[in-house]
């Protein structure tokens, strides 16, 4: 759906952006429609690239990140994130089917807010989502899940965050 064509029922204008970042239409589109239906406002990229030029044109509150990506991989692109003061702050949700043992601890090391393995259920992306984004706007610095496969996760250390959301583009949900 274009924020073209959008009515008046869905998600506030200052509701939370989530960048979703996949390269198969069908998990992009779940994950969307289902952060919709929770009230965030959604943007959506199919690379690394286009994940990048995205969260650096709209400031998302939280990124979901897939690391499997064509262009640039979700590893790369969240590295170049992390390393760009523009962005730094901005949490990633590793969303991801292709995961190694060590791919959670690998993720805590790159700065990732928390870490899933697709398939996951609508109720635990929609509640990690909104975890992150709860603590994001109580604190100035935060604690945020490193989850592995949706359980109760292990608590970690995240640096400052800001709050700003911005309205997307022709392509993207809100």
């Amino acid at each position: 759906m274009s924020t073209d064509s959008l009515d008046e029922t869905g998600p506030p204008a200052l509701a939370p952006l989530v960048l979703i970042v996949d390269d198969i239409d069908h998990g992009r589109e779940i994950c969307a429609e289902y952060l919709e239906f929770r009230g965030f406002r959604v943007a959506m990229a199919v690379d690394g690239q286009e994940a990048l030029d995205k969260a650096f044109a709209l400031l998302p509150d939280v990124i979901l990140m897939d690391l499997s990506l064509p262009v640039i991989d979700g590893w790369e692109a969240t590295r170049r994130l992390k390393n760009d003061e523009r962005t730094s702050d901005i949490p990633v949700l590793v969303l991801t089917s292709y995961a190694a043992p060590s791919y959670p601890a690998r993720a805590r090391h790159e700065g990732c807010a928390a870490f899933l393995f697709k398939p996951c259920s609508p109720a635990t992306l929609g509640s990690h989502v909104g975890a992150i984004i709860t603590r994001r706007a109580h604190a100035g610095g935060t604690t945020d899940l490193l989850t592995r496969g949706g359980g109760s996760g292990t608590p970690i250390k995240a640096g400052g965050e800001n709050g700003n959301t911005r309205s997307t583009g022709s392509s993207d949900r809100r």
